[in-house]
């Protein structure tokens, strides 16, 4: 039991890793207009990548820790 928990929180923690990096890397734009470079950043998509990358962390370390339980 401990060790299929552990597997499901590993998973769990690539996959919010994975949707963390690319919301934080969609975050932002930039347009190019007549030679001026307009940039934007959406402050929100990259808070809550923040907090995906924080779960991912959580849900890595609770895996590990189910693990190694025995």
């Amino acid at each position: 039991m401990n060790k299929t928990t552990g597997i499901i929180l590993i998973v769990a923690a690539l996959l919010l890793g994975f949707l963390g990096v690319n919301k934080i890397d969609e975050s932002g734009g930039t347009v190019n207009i007549l030679g001026i470079k307009i940039s934007a950043e959406d402050e929100g998509a990259k808070q809550t990548g923040y907090i995906f990358l924080g779960l991912a962390a959580l849900c890595l370390i609770g895996g590990v820790a189910m693990m190694r339980r025995q």
